[in-house]
């Protein structure tokens, strides 16, 4: 017997191993020892009072099973539902075919009831029982692929050819020197991404299938559930036995093709120059299953209301005293020369902000817009007025643990602006110069460090452990994280 599953409204589902079952079922019942049994389908329940087998094989301890059964008002639910009107086979290898897996219902759960089938599927010859039952709503879900919708971008030789002409078409157009200069670099930028149709979207989400399935596995999976299906309505031996040969071979070739890709990653692995390509490597093997919770727009709003609430514990730092108004590194105008050291190092395939424009697009720029960029850039420094449209973000909830209603269990992903960014760079790289010559930062500090890392100070302490042990005294550490 299979496990059992108990609620507060008294539903239980068993899961029954048992051969032979089906003719004896029907012989007693013709016998008249149906008793109560019968009594719910007078009620309109999806199921029918006789029962439909394709295993016709009687087992001896059936009437045993049978008197627990009516004893305890229970009723097997194969062969009578709209689903499985056939009674079809749960057990199917080369060596034959069976109905050995029951699903037994009590009085109170057939009133949830909506069908059963016996599902097909490929990886055991054993097949799942699929139950449908009556119910609420459940509070947590998972996003379906089709309800993703990722934007990305291809480029073509044409492609870029027509942005960059209707790029020049545009510019030939009155550029207001206010506020108003950020709107009309992005809508230039989009109207030209849209004129050369460079951007399209494809469907994202959790993959469906795993890297290595390729055509060739999903051609003999087709195969496999076609002869399946042939076998569903024949019932006869040779059909059966091509179904067992052509899933055996399709087990076989998922094997191979497994064992294939991860003797190649592997290799990738172990050959690894950088980071990029160790991890690009490993993400192949994470699950993409993306789980979250039915959670309100008016929660989320509240949440990060009260999170990004910056009245408390607010300490705004006078820095008059610590950096001059006109300091030769912080407060030089920003040159074109600046804006193409940051977009040279420009990351392509990253998730643009609200702005809806990627890095690939700074990326090829023409130097009459990079001039618009240097006077945009400018402009703030000059004013100090952060343009209002650089404030916004499109914050992505990753469920980290615990409770998938609860919005503080989620850490969220903000995607802001690539054009603000590249103006943020500039800035964090003249004041790494800044610190960096005026020896502001301590020698012992190696985070947020060009050219640092923990490899420096892992050194270190490793070089402290090996002087202690030669000189045999001891060494006293302590780790803080702050």
């Amino acid at each position: 017997m299979g496990g059992l599953l108990t609620d507060s409204a008294g539903v239980h589902v068993a899961g029954m191993y048992q051969r032979g079952l089906w003719q004896a079922v029907r012989t007693r019942e013709v016998e008249g020892r149906r008793r109560d049994l019968l009594r719910h389908f007078r009620k309109k329940l999806p199921l029918t009072s006789e029962r439909r087998a394709k295993d016709h094989i009687i087992s001896s301890l059936s009437d045993k099973l049978l008197d627990f059964l009516e004893d305890n008002s229970l009723t097997i639910v194969n062969g009578r539902s709209r689903g499985d009107k056939d009674g079809d086979f749960t057990y199917i290898s080369e060596r034959g075919s069976s109905t050995i897996d029951y699903c037994i219902l009590s009085q109170g759960s057939l009133q949830i009831l909506l069908d059963f089938k016996v599902d097909d599927q490929l990886y055991s010859d054993h097949h799942p029982l699929v139950l449908t039952i009556k119910g609420q709503n459940f509070n947590e879900k998972k996003t379906k692929r089709e309800d993703y919708n990722i934007t990305r971008y291809r480029w073509s030789a044409e492609g870029l050819a027509m942005f960059k002409m209707k790029l020049e078409e545009l510019r030939e157009k009155n550029i207001p020197a206010s506020d108003d200069l950020v709107y009309t670099f992005n809508q230039r930028i989009l109207e030209a991404m849209s004129s050369a149709k460079i951007t399209y979207s494809i469907k994202g989400g959790p993959r469906k299938y795993k890297p290595w399935f390729d055509k060739d596995c999903y051609d003999m999976k087709k195969l496999a559930k076609e002869s399946l299906k042939k076998y569903h309505k024949t019932n006869r031996l040779e059909d059966r036995e091509c179904y067992a040969s052509s899933r055996k071979k399709y087990l076989a070739l998922l094997d191979l093709k497994r064992k294939g890709f991860d003797n190649e990653k592997q290799e990738i692995l172990r050959n690894a120059k950088d980071s990029k390509t160790f991890w690009k490597t490993i993400a192949l093997y994470k699950s993409t299953s993306i789980i979250q919770g039915e959670i309100a727009i008016q929660d989320w709003l509240n949440f990060y209301r009260e999170l990004m609430t910056t009245e408390k514990n607010l300490r705004i730092c006078n820095l008059h005293n610590v950096i001059s108004q006109n300091d030769p590194i912080l407060d030089t105008e920003i040159t074109n020369a600046d804006i193409y050291k940051e977009i040279a190092g420009l990351k392509s395939n990253k998730a643009c902000g609200p702005d809806g424009i990627p890095n690939e697009v700074l990326k090829i720029l023409p130097d009459s817009y990079i001039l618009l960029l240097k006077q945009l850039y400018n402009s703030v420094m000059t004013t100090g007025k952060y343009p209002a449209i650089w404030t916004n973000s499109t914050i992505h909830p990753i469920f980290k643990n615990g409770y998938k209603n609860s919005p503080s269990n989620y850490r969220g992903i903000a995607l802001i602006s690539n054009v603000s960014k590249l103006f943020t760079s500039i800035l964090r790289s003249r004041l790494e110069e800044w610190v960096e010559g005026r020896r502001v930062v301590p020698e012992n500090q190696a985070g947020f460090r060009k050219g640092r890392s923990c490899i420096d100070h892992i050194f270190t302490l490793t070089t402290l452990i090996q002087l202690s042990l030669r000189k045999k005294r001891g060494n006293y550490m302590s780790f803080l994280s702050i």
